[in-house]
């Protein structure tokens, strides 16, 4: 099942778009890219939503201290970073 979404981008990209899409002729169509476009950015995004969900709360958390503390010093936020590495 399919829908139909409209929407508009700058005729510079366009015209890159239809230029690869002549050159190459891996696609059919600019619909068919922008497609495959959308599909592969929904599926890095889907791969990385565990990854931003740490990042957000360490965000979270980092913005308390900030409150508390006012600054964070450079040792402080090295820790901060390093437990996010950590929790990847």
């Amino acid at each position: 099942m399919s829908t139909t979404v409209s929407f508009t981008i700058e005729k510079p990209f366009s015209k890159k778009i239809d230029e690869l899409i002549s050159r190459t002729g891996l696609y059919q169509s600019k619909s068919e890219f922008l497609r495959d476009a959308a599909r592969e950015k929904l599926y890095k995004i889907l791969e990385l939503e565990p990854h931003l969900k740490a990042v957000e709360a360490s965000k979270k958390r980092l913005q308390k201290k900030a409150r508390f503390n006012k600054m964070l010093s450079q040792k402080e936020r090295d820790e901060l970073a390093r437990e996010h590495l950590k929790n990847l």
